[in-house]
């Protein structure tokens, strides 16, 4: 059937119709990495979670390296998936071998996975301004009620977005070492803000 201008789902239906954002190349891209450098996925582990993956095979692939990576296993990621019974799931040997295979530098991977993450923000954009339209067209719910519930739903998505602003623990003892190297060689009394007693200041 037609759907109204009116209709409450036309919006979630013309969504569905269309390809959500995503890039097979760049999820390949992140995984064919850290096949390379296994290294470089200690700057991975922070920015993306297997749920940022379109593909299911991607998902389960993303998930066996984060087990590895947790246990510190020393098993490879085959024996891992066939042990799990999941080998055939991503495409199996094959698929595996194809993803070793592709050239990519520690600096690529890192740069494919912003690519990966900003689809996977904007699918769960999209997701949210579905739910946010299906209920703006219930009458029995108060604006003030969808005004809260939209802001929070986009606001946990972009609370995603902060990961990329931490600093690691080693950069800050760093840093906060050359301050009080910095304060301890100033002659003045005082290193930070006067309080307006000197006594106070002194000590």
């Amino acid at each position: 059937r037609m759907a109204s201008p009116a209709d409450p789902n036309r919006a979630t239906n013309d969504l569905l119709r269309r390809v959500p954002p995503h890039s097979v190349e760049a999820e390949q891209a992140v995984l064919g990495g850290i096949f390379i450098r296994n290294s470089v996925f200690h700057t991975l582990v922070d920015t993306l979670s297997s749920d940022d993956f379109y593909l299911p095979a991607h998902q389960t692939l993303y998930t066996c390296f984060l087990e590895l990576y947790r246990k510190n296993a020393l098993v490879s990621v085959a024996s891992y998936l066939k042990d799990h019974g999941q080998l055939e799931a991503v495409g199996g040997a094959a698929y595996l071998s194809e993803l070793a295979q592709t050239v990519v530098s520690g600096a690529n991977a890192e740069y494919y996975s912003t690519i990966v993450r900003d689809k996977s923000l904007q699918r769960s954009l999209i997701g949210a301004c579905s739910d946010i339209i299906s209920n703006c067209f219930d009458q029995s719910r108060s604006v003030d009620a969808l005004l809260d519930e939209s802001e929070q739903a986009v606001f946990s998505i972009s609370e995603r977005t902060s990961g990329k602003d931490f600093k690691s623990s080693k950069e800050l003892v760093n840093r906060v070492f050359e301050e009080l190297t910095k304060r301890f060689e100033q002659k003045e009394a005082v290193t930070g803000v006067t309080t307006g007693y000197n006594r106070l200041d002194q000590m």
